[in-house]
């Protein structure tokens, strides 16, 4: 319980918005240790709690020394940053995302997490879309790596989808998984080299090759200003 407080705190600290995620956790381990003392049971959700809280407070001390406010961020104020006006724009954008790259199948997938009463699961796959839902639009598909904390369960849920598909075919259930297999395998290989995930010469290399130079070409002492290489300089160079 500790180790998931931990890790749950690690991951606020990273994206300070998946912060709706550490209740969830929280009300399951209260359910999971429903039959348990009522000790034992507050006990390990303040085991949980308390590297959580020390996150959220980190988080908070940081924005309000470098922006003026808890709630601001170098990304801007929080009422900037999340609206209910972005909802429709950002379902039909990740809405046509998921389904071209993942298929349709995905979406069955997530419904599979209900009928399978994967609770944990279908509630932070829910809590996840649903803060990117009104997170301010963007109009590239890799937008979808913000979705990262909820791909496991997505891809549990295609996978039950899959294996209730399989069940249904009876003694053909081995080919039935076979053919959606490979079938998934190939769509999306065909799918990423369409959108540029295997792009000729160095792609995303570019930018530890550009750090590379910086060191190469400059003083230490060197004041080096960036927008979209700042981070790979410090990491690289």
């Amino acid at each position: 319980t500790l180790l998931a407080g931990i890790t749950a705190a690690m991951a606020i600290l990273i994206r300070p918005n998946l912060v709706p995620l550490a209740p969830v956790l929280g009300m399951w381990i209260l359910w999971r240790q429903r039959e348990n003392d009522h000790r034992d049971r507050v006990r390990l959700v303040m085991l949980f709690s308390a590297p959580v809280v020390l996150a959220c407070l980190t988080i908070a001390w940081i924005n309000a020394t470098l922006f003026g406010s808890p709630l601001a961020s170098g990304y801007g104020a929080t009422g900037q940053l999340f609206s209910s006006a972005n909802v429709l724009t950002n379902v039909r954008r990740y809405g046509g995302w998921l389904a071209e790259t993942q298929t349709p199948i995905v979406f069955a997938g997530l419904i599979a997490l209900f009928v399978r009463s994967s609770l944990l699961l279908a509630a932070v796959a829910i809590v996840v879309i649903a803060i990117y839902l009104f997170y301010i639009p963007f109009d590239a598909w890799w937008s979808l790596r913000f979705l990262l904390p909820a791909w496991p369960e997505v891809c549990i849920g295609t996978s039950a989808v899959i294996a209730a598909a399989a069940h249904a075919a009876g003694r053909r259930r081995r080919e039935v998984q076979a053919v959606a297999l490979v079938g998934l395998g190939l769509y999306t290989t065909v799918v990423a080299n369409r959108l540029g995930a295997f792009p000729e010469g160095e792609g995303e290399r570019r930018y530890a090759t550009i750090a590379e130079l910086v060191r190469q070409a400059t003083d230490p002492s060197s004041l080096i200003l960036a927008s979209i290489h700042a981070g790979p300089l410090r990491y690289y160079a």
